[in-house]
């Protein structure tokens, strides 16, 4: 198998990235999370990694690390995809008034992904009709 494969040869930023990207998407997200948190320490100017971190931390409800990597993103073309997980990570946390908090930082309001996210806030207090 490939992990069997990798253990034989020396970590590379290529096989690391295409083990995490595997693992992420046949939904083992704790081998995922261990492959990008290798990355991150590599790499750790590639803030591509850390968000794909804090992504599989959160799909293996790893929240409050999820939230710590979050945190330390700082590229600016990954703000959105930012908000919107660190959103997730306090939706699943019930922090509505934080999700809400950070939905008002996208900038463009009537992005479908944002009013998906406002419309699950809206549900989850129970505004059906909203």
């Amino acid at each position: 198998t490939l992990s069997e494969k990798m253990q034989s040869l020396p970590r590379t930023m290529a096989g690391l990235s295409l083990l995490g990207y595997c693992y992420y998407h046949i939904h083992d997200y704790y081998n995922a999370s261990l492959m990008y948190e290798q990355l991150v320490d590599v790499c750790p100017e590639v803030e591509e990694y850390k968000l794909y971190l804090a992504q599989s931390l959160y799909k293996n409800a790893a929240y409050v690390e999820a939230a710590a990597v979050s945190a330390r993103i700082e590229d600016a073309r990954l703000s959105k995809r930012t908000i919107l997980l660190m959103n997730s990570i306090k939706y699943e946390q019930n922090d509505l008034i934080g999700c809400k908090a950070l939905l008002d930082q996208c900038v463009d309001q009537g992005d479908p992904e944002v009013l998906r996210a406002y419309a699950a806030i809206a549900y989850k207090e129970g505004h059906f009709k909203e």
